[in-house]
């Protein structure tokens, strides 16, 4: 699972998109956390949870803080592994296999 903190993201939310969906192995969860995003990252990651065949959900923690909305992100985990990562990152295609193996 991986939860990823987002606050008005959007112009650096394709570079994640395309950067999860070469993910090797795909988490089996993806949860965005929007954390009061006043741009249109809310509706490019539902665009993107529409879209893919992984599980994807948004989450909302109105409190403003990165440590707030990772812990809404880690309270539905479902997996034994939970990995965060950040909106403006594109994380390496094997970075989650280190992790989940």
């Amino acid at each position: 699972m991986v939860v990823i903190p987002v606050l008005n993201a959007a112009r650096t939310l394709l570079i994640l998109f395309d950067a999860l969906d070469r993910l090797a192995p795909a988490p089996l969860e993806i949860l965005f956390v929007d954390n009061g995003s006043t741009d249109n990252g809310p509706t490019l990651m539902r665009s993107f949870a529409e879209r893919t065949e992984r599980g994807v959900k948004t989450l909302v923690e109105p409190k403003r803080s990165a440590s707030a909305a990772c812990n809404t992100g880690i309270r539905p985990a479902k997996g034994e592994v939970v990995a965060f990562t950040d909106s403006d990152c594109g994380p390496d295609p094997r970075w989650f296999f280190g992790l989940a193996s």
